[in-house]
């Protein structure tokens, strides 16, 4: 089974930040679960929660105490108010592809949020950007695109990508047996990208025994300085958390 695990990277409440949110699934996505804790999500102890829409994809995220999610079957992307229920912001993610322009993964991932340092971004494709990953920074309340970067790496050759201090890093393509790593990197600050060698910077081996493995949701929590993962064995979904250290190094 596909999906997404989080926690709100945007909470700093010591009561709840420590909640964990699942979601199911990655195609009609209608309900969430929230866990009070690890220790909670562990004892599979968990509150549903149900949503007046479906989301679809992996790359909601939950930031501040709002959902942001890619709109079933549509290019539309929603800010949602977890507490008070309520759609606060829904606006057209003009030009973005949707089932045209997945990760390497499919699982409907054409649009993909994510949450750093310097707050909240979407990373998607166009059809004017010939289908290769663009990123844009996003207005937290609005969901007006405040600025955004062109690359030049084909969105369909990522595995899944997350950023990091205005960063953009895409892992390898889904690849049955092989290694993951971090296949390109976009530097915003600067403008420039670059591919990488599988040995620059590895993230695993894919081979777990004869079991292969797939990445299917990746996010970065920059409050923790970790990334949380949704990992495919077989049919099987697994929460996995990477514990990373950030070096300065240019692109």
């Amino acid at each position: 089974m596909t999906g997404a695990w989080l926690r709100d990277s945007g909470n700093n409440n010591s009561n709840t930040r420590q909640r964990v949110w699942v979601f199911m699934d990655s195609n009609q996505v209608g309900h969430f679960l929230r866990y009070e804790s690890d220790v909670k999500l562990r004892e599979d102890a968990y509150t549903l929660k149900s949503l007046p829409f479906r989301c679809t994809g992996t790359g909601h995220v939950i930031y501040k105490g709002h959902l942001y999610c890619n709109l079933y079957n549509s290019t539309t992307i929603i800010r949602y108010d977890i507490d008070a229920n309520v759609t606060k912001t829904q606006v057209e993610l003009t030009g973005a592809g949707f089932g045209t322009y997945p990760y390497s993964i499919g699982a409907m991932t054409d649009i993909d949020f994510a949450v750093d340092e310097k707050g909240l971004w979407v990373i998607y494709a166009t059809q004017a950007n010939s289908g290769k990953i663009v990123i844009s920074k996003v207005d937290e309340e609005t969901l007006k695109l405040q600025k955004t970067w062109l690359t030049d790496y084909t969105k369909r050759l990522a595995g899944n990508a997350f950023m990091i201090n205005g960063i953009l890093y895409a892992i390898s393509p889904h690849e049955v047996f092989s290694r993951i790593y971090i296949a390109y990197i976009f530097d915003t600050e600067a403008g420039q990208g670059r591919k990488l060698e599988p040995q620059e910077l590895p993230l695993q081996d894919k081979v777990d025994g004869n079991e292969a493995m797939s990445i299917v949701m990746l996010d970065y929590n920059h409050l923790e300085r970790t990334l949380y993962a949704w990992v495919l064995r077989g049919w099987d979904g697994h929460l996995v958390r990477y514990h990373i250290s950030c070096v300065k190094s240019p692109v």
